[in-house]
């Protein structure tokens, strides 16, 4: 089946890192826009500076779960890495079945929490660099608190992901703890 007639240039895409074994220590998602599409494969622009394709560590035959909307539906496959086009350009191979699905499964709410900001000036392979640092530390026993300063937000949630009201203006190797 043809699948690129679902994906118009400059649609927003989200990506979710699939892992083959137990490795997984964090959800691993990016978004990208729909650059060029063809039956079976997708073109997708990174919105993290000139050089996303070459931050992030892809590797051929990768699998990421593919989201997006369509006429009011949210849609979801599977897809593998092919081949970095650009410095920000990515091409993906579709696989598996289309599936058509409802992607407000969880009601959105608006809560006070604590949230730390990390600014940081870099691209995104600095940003998960310096995660993986802070995640190394909270997991040896040192409190979040020590890594950043924290104030009270209001956040918007919803199981599929969160809104900060960050004040701009925002880099892409700013970091949320």
């Amino acid at each position: 089946m043809s699948y690129g007639k679902y994906f118009n240039k400059g649609q927003k895409v989200f990506l979710k890192r699939i892992f083959e074994d137990d490795s997984q220590k964090a959800l691993d998602t990016i978004t990208g826009y729909a650059m060029r599409s063809q039956p079976m494969q997708l073109d997708l622009g990174l919105p993290y500076g000139s050089d996303a394709a070459d931050s992030y560590p892809f590797e051929p035959g990768m699998k990421f779960e593919v989201m997006t909307d369509n006429k009011g539906m949210g849609l979801r496959l599977t897809a593998s890495f092919v081949e970095k086009i650009s410095g920000q350009d990515i091409r993906l191979q579709f696989e598996g079945n289309l599936e058509f699905i409802s992607r407000r499964i969880f009601p959105r709410v608006d809560v006070t929490a604590w949230v730390g900001v990390k600014r940081e000036q870099g691209n995104l392979s600095i940003m998960r660099t310096l995660w993986d640092e802070h995640v190394k530390k909270i997991k040896s026993g040192v409190s979040a608190a020590e890594l950043t300063e924290f104030n009270k937000f209001l956040i918007n949630l919803a199981g599929g992901g969160m809104r900060l009201p960050l004040e701009p203006p925002v880099e892409m190797a700013d970091l949320v703890s």
